[in-house]
């Protein structure tokens, strides 16, 4: 369950950010901002990934939550349908996927948590 719920919008959607008390903290104690990328693949399956950076990546428009937290989401494909290439260093080469109704598959809820200093997360359409 989160401890801070944070109303903001990205893409002109509403978005609720959920920050457990890790999360906060880390956040608070980071002088690097938190660059929070989620990532909806589309190749021979379609799978939600939650990307973290200390650097802007620089694909999609970034919403600022606060000095610390910034948020964007980016639907992407690959040029290929491998599996295995999700994993590590073996990542695919993605490619921006053009979505005619992009408003449909923003999501609505982002949860972010911070264990032993690795930051994990997810995002939802409703809540889980």
């Amino acid at each position: 369950m989160s401890e801070s719920l944070i109303h903001t919008e990205i893409e002109g959607k509403s978005l609720d950010v959920h920050l457990t008390r890790r999360a906060i903290k880390n956040l608070e104690s980071n002088s690097q901002p938190v660059y929070v990328r989620m990532e909806l693949y589309f190749s021979c399956f379609v799978k939600k990934m939650v990307k973290f950076s200390d650097s802007d990546p620089g694909f999609s428009a970034s919403t600022t939550i606060d000095n610390n937290l910034h948020v964007s989401f980016r639907p992407v494909q690959s040029k290929s349908c491998n599996i295995h290439d999700l994993e590590g260093d073996n990542s695919p080469t993605l490619i921006d996927l053009p979505v005619l109704k992009r408003n449909a598959i923003v999501p609505r809820h982002l949860f972010l948590d911070c264990k032993n200093g690795k930051w994990k997360g997810d995002f939802t359409w409703n809540i889980h």
